[in-house]
């Protein structure tokens, strides 16, 4: 944070810091909210595997593209356990995991959406700061 008697160059060399760090903090939300939306895809469509009595799903592949085809095993999921790694679980083992895995990305989703709403604060304080100075120094 500059010095109420720093200059209007440091000021706004620190303002354009702080608008960068905004900009990255922007982009981390974004990020985390797509993981969230993942998350929670995922676990609703673990848990309508109950509802659906035919047995058959559409297994998306991709940009809008589906397949038919029908659950072998209801019992089981094969679920992400880091670094590229997989493991088979019990469906409700899977459910529960990607329930904490939601939680644990709203909670970094809202300390994000703190550093961020800080960042906007001090930006506008600087902002302003910039502007009285340089308003000082055209007159």
């Amino acid at each position: 944070m500059p010095e109420p008697n720093s200059s209007p160059q440091e000021a706004f060399v620190q303002l354009e810091a702080y608008q960068r760090q905004l900009e990255v903090a922007a982009r981390q939300v974004e990020l985390i909210q797509n993981a969230l939306d993942e998350a929670t895809r995922a676990k609703r469509s673990l848990e309508a595997l109950d509802e659906e009595k035919s047995g058959e799903i559409l297994l998306p592949l991709g940009a809008s593209t589906f397949l038919r085809g029908s659950v072998a095993n209801r019992d089981t999921a094969i679920t992400g356990i880091g670094a590229g790694y997989a493991t088979e679980r019990p469906r409700a083992k899977a459910i529960e995991n990607l329930a904490e895995r939601e939680k644990s990305l709203k909670e970094e989703m809202d300390h994000m959406m703190q550093a961020a709403f800080q960042l906007q604060q001090e930006i506008a304080r600087l902002q302003e700061l910039v502007d009285e100075r340089g308003d000082a120094d055209a007159a």
